[in-house]
């Protein structure tokens, strides 16, 4: 399997982990954040730990030097904006880039 498809297996295994509402995450046991899934993908043994590895360090990439979507969000689209959207907002715009991500690495 090359890197790529690590990557896409990855994000689909991560896909159902990710929870849709930030505030109940701990109660639906889901993850609130995407590394999150990746990390509960792996310890349930869907994918390898170099998948989780590689998949992990292709997202810190992306967000630059930011430590997650939310911050790279106040850098870029300003604190105001994302503070106004919620919480519930922002776990539904790591769902959409997660999909756009799945579809990326499927190509």
């Amino acid at each position: 399997m090359n890197k790529r498809q690590h990557i896409h297996k990855a994000l689909k295994a991560a896909k159902p982990l990710l929870s849709r509402s930030k505030v109940h995450s701990v109660v639906a046991g889901k993850a609130a954040y995407l590394c999150w899934a990746l990390e509960d993908s792996n310890s349930n043994g869907e994918i390898s730990n170099l998948a989780c590895e590689v998949t992990k360090k292709m997202i810190m990439d992306r967000l630059d030097s930011h430590i997650t979507v939310r911050d790279w969000l106040i850098t870029n689209v300003g604190f105001y904006e994302v503070k106004r959207a919620g919480e519930d907002a922002m776990q539904e715009y790591r769902h959409r880039w997660l999909d756009a991500l799945i579809k990326e690495f499927s190509k």
